[in-house]
């Protein structure tokens, strides 16, 4: 009797709620990166400055990233991509007379604009490129569209 008493109060007290007691605060949505804008956060440094001896790890990330990624790459490879220099973050740009119009680089939604002096153009080289290309031709081949299947053959 006195084993079945204990077994009750002790089912009893694990299903009281328990307070933390040293809880970090709460992160709000808004800062939580999830998906492609986590993996280009990660890896600004690497995208902005690519090698084609380290980069392999980072374009196979960006590629398995979900939606978005197959623009983001394109966009990288055709070198209409840019990074802030005052934080690096990292930019689809397109060339304005006064400078950048930014755009986000998983939405394409834009961000804005920027003087040219605030913008470091990526030009990834032609070995990054051709790994680029390596990992584009998985969307192109289950691409919807003919024309683009046919084209990543």
């Amino acid at each position: 009797m006195r084993s079945l008493f204990l077994a009750l109060v002790a089912s009893l007290a694990l299903a009281l709620p328990v307070a933390a007691q040293d809880a970090a605060p709460p992160v709000s949505a808004a800062t939580v990166q999830t998906g492609l804008a986590a993996v280009i956060a990660q890896n600004a440094d690497a995208i902005a400055k690519p090698s084609r001896q380290s980069i392999g790890p980072v374009i196979a990330a960006l590629g398995q990233a979900g939606p978005g990624a197959p623009a983001f790459l394109q966009a990288w490879a055709e070198k209409k991509l840019g990074a802030r220099k005052a934080d690096g973050a990292i930019f689809r740009v397109t060339k304005t007379a006064n400078g950048y119009a930014l755009a986000d680089p998983v939405t394409g939604a834009d961000r804005g604009m920027a003087a040219k002096a605030e913008i470091a153009e990526i030009k990834p080289n032609a070995g990054v490129r051709g790994l680029i290309a390596a990992a584009l031709i998985q969307f192109q081949l289950s691409d919807p569209d003919p024309k683009q299947r046919l084209a990543a053959l």
